[in-house]
């Protein structure tokens, strides 16, 4: 596949997604993120929950993308709107 096909590819993919309605609501969900300075942030992984059995670093395929489930919430969570 050359470079034009492929961008040309890739156009019809993104407008073939506009039309999913999956993709749409998703636009508008509200992210919340962690502030990465307070102490349960800097807080290390347990390395034993299902999450991080499967991070990278522990060994695993890194399929699930979740946060470590024993470690406690960011105290000061912010959120954006997408």
């Amino acid at each position: 596949m050359d470079l034009e096909n492929f961008y040309e590819y890739k156009a019809v993919m993104i407008l073939n997604n506009l039309n999913n309605s999956t993709y749409l609501k998703n636009l508008n969900r509200i992210r919340f993120y962690g502030c990465k300075k307070c102490k349960n942030c800097k807080m290390v992984d347990c390395g034993i929950c299902i999450a991080c059995k499967d991070k990278p670093r522990f060994g695993g395929l890194g399929i699930r993308k979740q946060a470590c489930k024993y470690k406690p919430r960011c105290l000061n969570i912010s959120k954006t709107i997408n």
